[in-house]
């Protein structure tokens, strides 16, 4: 069976949990959603087939609409897909249970699309950045680590959770370390070490790490 397959029969299941909508057996129906995940990591996609598929993408993509920056033209466009993934979502959750399998298939099938379609243009919009996909992994671990720290306050009547916004300065600032490496990482510098005293390029390295580090320490204050 494969993994597509299993989370289809995995979330099947609902029909038996019941509804998370309609307040029936939440739990049962959380432990079916955990498990369709866990489905879906049993094989994971690499950050070559990923960064593959973004370039297929882009390379569909300015074919079509042209290879001009067509930011922020894309992340508009994404903002009009959100809403029928919304609309995908509830239509499965609120019907699941009560429909004919088959069509129970299509709604979920539906939902996989409209997935679809927001990451397309996700990984469009990157693209045209000039932003990789090992970029936005890095990006990603960062933020949620950042999240973790956070503190979050209550769901609101469409279920989104914010979080609690803290006093002025008192998010916790980018450590010398942490500071560096973004250098690094930004001038591609990697594990290199800094240029010797006597080479030109130490001043520049030197003037350029401490306006960065200034910098993150001061945005780093900032809601991020």
């Amino acid at each position: 069976m494969s993994n597509k397959e299993r989370v289809i029969e995995i979330l099947m299941n609902n029909s038996e949990a019941g509804s998370c909508n309609k307040g029936e057996d939440v739990i049962g129906y959380e432990v079916n959603i955990t498990q369709a995940a866990i489905a879906l990591c049993a094989e994971p996609v690499s950050e070559e087939a990923a960064q593959k598929l973004m370039n297929d993408v882009a390379e569909w993509s300015d074919s079509t609409f042209g290879d001009c920056q067509r930011n922020p033209g894309i992340v508009y466009h994404l903002i009009k897909e959100v809403p029928e993934l919304i609309e995908a979502i509830k239509n499965y959750q609120d019907e699941n249970s009560v429909v004919h399998p088959s069509k129970s298939n299509q709604l979920l099938e539906k939902v996989y699309y409209e997935f679809a379609d927001c990451f397309m243009l996700l990984l469009d919009s990157a693209h045209h950045m000039a932003i990789s996909f090992e970029t936005i992994i890095k990006y990603t671990k960062k933020k949620l680590e950042i999240n973790k720290k956070r503190k979050w306050g209550k769901p609101d009547k469409n279920g989104v959770v914010e979080h609690i916004q803290s006093l002025k300065g008192a998010e916790p600032e980018v450590s010398e370390v942490e500071a560096e490496q973004d250098f690094k990482d930004w001038l591609g510098w990697n594990d290199q070490p800094p240029p010797p005293n006597d080479d030109p390029d130490y001043y520049t390295y030197s003037w350029g790490m401490n306006v960065w580090c200034n910098a993150m320490k001061y945005y780093s204050k900032k809601k991020l």
